[in-house]
């Protein structure tokens, strides 16, 4: 069994992303038989209004600014404290998801 990164820049790119990720994968001869996977993912997060302007600046059109950005179709996650921001994050369309969030430090 041997062991190998590669990278998976051969994938359509968004602009200035200069790699869509890295693999390590189990090879047995020339088999695949194991990978695991290293992507970069888009966040919609920090949402910051400065106190004296919420209630006054439309989170909505924050939004869709930042989305004019990005191709049609291109995947986006946020991470959700609480009630407040998930509505927030409801109110730009976005689903919740049903799985955790786990960190790892190299």
């Amino acid at each position: 069994m041997r062991y190998e990164l590669r990278d998976l820049s051969g994938l359509p790119q968004l602009p200035n992303m200069p790699v869509m990720g890295f693999a390590s994968v189990a090879l047995d001869g020339e088999q695949v038989v194991g990978f695991l996977c290293l992507q970069p993912a888009l966040h919609v997060e920090p949402i910051w209004i400065s106190p004296e302007y919420r209630g006054k600046v439309n989170p909505v059109k924050l939004h869709s600014t930042l989305m004019a950005y990005l191709p049609k179709g291109t995947p986006y996650f946020a991470f959700v404290p609480d009630r407040k921001i998930a509505l927030i994050a409801g109110s730009f369309g976005m689903k919740p998801r049903g799985w955790d969030v786990w960190e790892g430090l190299t």
